[in-house]
């Protein structure tokens, strides 16, 4: 279930795109039409019945709505108001629904000449623009808009942007409406592939999936605001007013069902007045309803169909989703095959060009066609194809990859792989509050009632396999969790004395946002503590001074005072625990090989430990020594701790300096244990890392602690970056007060670009593909998965048509992609028993490789990109575990560094996820801002420095 707004004027795109009802209508589910088309939408919710509205919605009724935050049958009204007498400002009244919406700020120039050449160019081709056609003419538009005010065309499209940026979009639009999309990808197999009963089911599963999440919405979800500026917060009259429309398949044409709730922000107030319902509980609350979608949508497919579930990590690092046992894994890789469609289109465009051109397509022509080719096969809206045709063809594309058997078979396979599953424990609620409590501790120092619930059905759908659990079930487990002997309530007191006429029914202050009593536990913040004292408990130093003087003098390469003072306070200070702190780039790292050198010459050991693997993997290499993870780490100490046998590796002795590197991705926990087993035997623990870097993905936080506390040296010479002033650029990007001027340097030197998401992709991906052709190394980073693996796509086929990698052969990898001979792999799991390099390193999540030879099992032969250690690679990990690395997401870049860097970042960024993609290039870091429609880049950019991450 995903959740999106949409403001005044973008009602467009739902009416023509998601609500054109132009398939087969009908009271009774479809599950099986020759018209087509999608089924016409109809109203939802109690608020919709207040109006009498029910049955089909129309595009009046939308237009209304949505466009103008009227009654839907505003239309109807105003003419019979008209019709009675009533004067055009009384009709008009009558048709109101709650405030007008307002306008809040007016369309530039720029931007009223584009809305109306995009409405020409709609209306001409009698259907809505695609994306690609939407940002040509919003780039041809500004193209002449640069040339009329600077009588010159524009230096290049990087200028072209930011004029754009710069003369388009209101600094504000009123939100109109809220798209809530439930889909199940195991629903969509099933119906897909399955016969008419099952496909009914489905959809029964679905909408009643649906109407009970968003039931829960009406009567959790919805606030609003009433007072000056909207100071209280009122709980609304349970009641939504959504419009539901049901769609078969994804952009791709792959089997996708799912349903968009368009929901209306007009909500009555405890007062029975329509009002605007308050967007923040909404959006906070959507989490908890998506899981109990989820919930709810596999206990009703497992106990119809007589199916089971299991746990399966799809991202590593993520949560693990739930699958139903038995369907074939590659019935879904089948129905995810994107790269295939773009590079068919490419080949197709390529021919094209030279046809018209009479030459092959140079490499920039190349590079833009094939954006096009991955922008053609994934239009916003598929040609109408009626649900058969559509079923026909999901069956052929499946006996395609399987046969004929396995689809048949497909729900008598699942059946039997749940008759042979084990049955579910009995449900326990105490052994449930305490798992409950530990995952949402092991995530959050702090927590809400709302991440308890949304726990808690995630652990009622791992435990139950689908079974269906107690109606309160999630319920009981949030109230015992909450009651829990070491949950600690936290919410800060009421400033002011509570008084009836200021208190919701639950006695509550309206003052008080809902649902904001805030929690921790007494072992967190037990934990915090040990670890500031730790920061001012004196021990032995682990290195003397005559020691670390004689090793620093003999130390080769340069080392200014800063990093010399870092390493001399590693290990000739007294502390217990000491923390080291510097931005990207500042050199910690060489000063961690002279605290390594000193260490040994004193006769101990220093044991580099990081939070990942991957970051393991280049804190030993560049120490010359083996890391650990902290959970191997603490695995092999906790094995050690019970007097068994374990490697000489994972022994510690007095003396010895535990070092952890990127400490502030580390769970405060986890540091705490760490922690106690070192001070009992007598070693010392030191903390390196930035704590304005990247929060712990983990409940952390304890290095920026420590260092407030004052239990940290820190280093503020940059040695990464080669341009002068863009060292202090980055700390002024890190820790600048200055919203409105943290980006200044930037922009200054033309480091920040911005336009449509879409066109921003376009830019990073050109601006990546020069960098290579110039033999530079370069790094594309996003935020989200999705961004990454449609970069990752296009720069496989980069280098296909550079001749590069081989497509005679190919190997499943992940979500659909697949990899020849010369591509750049990634590894998103850890296997210890996947040795390389006569054992000295394994397989681990975030390694990259070069594949070399696809073997006739599908096995593949890789090679890593650093060490150059080969090993192969089974095809069942590498189906599941493996996806093309060529660009990266954020958490993955961490610790990287490479010439250039082109990051994506949009309204939704943090500065810390921000600063970390400006800081891995050497040479130059540039930024890609993604706009939508009424956004601006000093505004959007203001947004992103003030957003820490964590803040809302």
């Amino acid at each position: 279930m995903t959740a999106n707004a949409f403001t005044a004027g973008r009602e467009r795109y739902y009416r023509l795109g998601i609500a054109c009802g132009d398939g087969a209508p009908g009271a009774e589910l479809t599950v099986s039409s020759s018209v087509p088309g999608v089924p016409p939408g109809v109203w939802h919710g109690q608020g919709a019945r207040a109006l009498g509205l029910s049955g089909i919605v129309t595009d009046a009724q939308m237009r209304a709505l949505f466009g103008l935050g009227m009654h839907p049958d505003a239309e109807e009204i105003t003419a019979r108001e008209l019709a009675a007498g009533a004067s055009r400002k009384r009709a008009m009244k009558a048709a109101k629904l709650g405030p007008a919406v307002p306008s809040l700020a007016d369309l530039s120039p720029l931007d009223q000449e584009i809305e109306q050449v995009l409405e020409h160019v709609s209306q001409r081709l009698c259907r809505p623009l695609t994306k690609a056609e939407t940002r040509d003419v919003r780039m041809r538009c500004a193209a002449r808009a640069f040339e009329a005010e600077y009588h010159r065309a524009p230096a290049d499209g990087a200028e072209l942007g930011r004029y754009l940026a710069a003369r388009s979009g209101p600094q504000r639009r009123a939100v109109t409406g809220y798209d809530l999309c439930f889909s199940n990808e195991e629903l969509s197999l099933l119906f897909a592939l399955d016969g008419p009963e099952v496909r009914r089911i489905v959809l029964q599963v679905l909408a009643q999936a649906r109407t009970e999440a968003l039931a829960w919405i009406e009567h959790n979800a919805l606030a609003v605001r009433t007072g000056p500026g909207g100071v209280a917060q009122q709980r609304a009259e349970p009641g939504l007013l959504a419009a539901v429309h049901l769609h078969y398949e994804s952009r791709a044409g792959d089997p996708m069902l799912h349903e968009h709730a368009v929901i209306s922000p007009r909500v009555k107030g405890p007062d029975g007045r329509w009002r605007n319902l308050d967007s923040r509980l909404l959006l906070r609350d959507i989490v908890v309803a998506s899981e109990l979608f989820n919930q709810r949508a596999l206990e009703l497919a497992c106990a119809r169909l007589g199916v089971a579930t299991e746990e399966v990590e799809v991202t590593p690092g993520q949560r693990p989703v739930m699958h139903i046992m038995g369907i074939d894994r590659r019935l879904r890789a089948a129905f995810a095959q994107r790269s295939h469609a773009v590079r068919t289109m490419a080949d197709s465009l390529f021919d094209a060009y030279r046809r018209r051109h009479g030459r092959q397509p140079a490499r920039p022509a190349r590079t833009r066609l094939q954006w096009q080719a991955t922008v053609k096969t994934r239009p916003p809206k598929r040609q109408a194809r009626s649900l058969d045709e559509l079923l026909a063809d999901w069956r052929a594309r499946a006996i395609a990859v399987t046969d004929r058997t396995t689809v048949d078979n497909l729900l008598a396979t699942a059946r039997a792989a749940a008759k042979e599953r084990p049955a579910p424990a009995a449900f326990d609620l105490a052994a449930a509050a305490d798992e409950v409590l530990a995952a949402v501790t092991g995530r959050r120092t702090t927590f809400r009632r709302r991440h308890v619930l949304a726990e808690a059905r995630r652990y009622l759908m791992r435990t139950l396999a689908g079974a269906t659990a107690a109606p309160q079930a999630a319920e009981e487990i949030t109230e015992r969790v909450l009651a829990h002997g070491d949950c600690l309530d936290i919410t800060p007191p009421e400033i002011n004395p509570p008084h009836p006429d200021l208190q919701r029914p639950d006695g509550t202050s309206i003052y008080r946002p809902i649902g904001s009593a805030t929690y921790t536990t007494h072992s967190l913040l037990a934990a915090e503590n040990r670890l500031l004292a730790a920061a001012r408990t004196s021990v032995i130093p682990p290195v003397g001074r005559g020691t670390f003087h004689r090793v620093a003098a003999l130390e080769c390469g340069p080392m200014d005072a800063g990093q010399r003072a870092l390493a001399a306070s590693f290990v000739l200070s007294e502390q217990l625990l000491l923390a080291g702190l510097g931005p990207a780039g500042a050199g910690k790292t060489t000063a961690m090989k002279l605290v390594a050198h000193a260490v040994d010459a004193a006769g101990g050991r220093l044991i580099p430990l990081a939070p990942s693997s991957r970051a393991a993997k280049v804190l030993g290499s560049d120490l010359d020594r083996r890391a650990h993870t902290l959970h191997s780490w603490l695995h092999q100490r906790r094995r050690a701790a019970e007097g068994k046998t374990v490697a000489v590796d994972f022994q510690l002795r007095p003396g010895d300096v535990v070092l952890i590197d990127e400490a502030g991705m580390a769970g405060t926990l986890l540091l705490d244990e760490i922690l106690a087993d070192a001070a009992a035997a007598g070693a010392v623990v030191r903390l390196l890392g930035d704590p304005h870097q990247l929060a712990a993905v983990e409940a952390g936080g304890a290095l920026r602690l420590i260092s407030r506390a004052g239990g940290a040296v820190e280093l503020d010479q940059l040695h990464r970056f080669r341009v002068p002033g863009e060292a202090d650029a980055s700390l002024i990007l890190r820790d600048g007060e200055d919203n409105r001027a943290v980006f200044d340097w930037y922009r200054d030197k033309g480091r920040i670009v911005a336009g449509t998401y879409e066109a921003m992709c376009d830019m990073v991906f050109n601006a990546w593909a020069k960098d290579l052709d110039k033999g530079l190394t370069s790094l594309m980073t996003a935020a989200d998965t999705a961004t990454v693996t449609a970069l990752n796509v296009r720069a496989q086929a980069h280098h296909i048509a550079a001749g590069t990698v081989d497509t005679r052969w190919a190997a499943p990898l992940r979500a659909g992609q697949r990899a020849h001979v010369g591509d750049m792999i990634v590894t998103r799991l850890n296997r210890r028993r996947m040795t390389v390099r006569g054992g000295r390193d394994f397989v681990k999540n975030g390694d990259t490789w070069t594949v070399t030879k696809i073997l006739p099992d599908g096995d593949v032969v890789v090679r890593h990109t650093q060490h150059r250690g080969r090993i192969r690679l089974p095809a069942d990990y590498l189906a599941a575990q493996c996806e093309l690395g060529y660009a990266s997401t954020i958490h993955r870049s961490q610790g990287m560094t490479v010439d250039t860097s082109h990051a994506i970042a949009s309204a939704r960024s943090h500065r810390e996820g921000v600063y970390v993609q400006m800081t891995r290039g050497a040479r130059t870091n540039r930024l890609y801002v993604g706009l939508e429609d009424g956004d601006r880049l000093d505004d959007i950019l203001a947004q992103i420095a003030a957003r820490r991450h964590g803040s809302p």
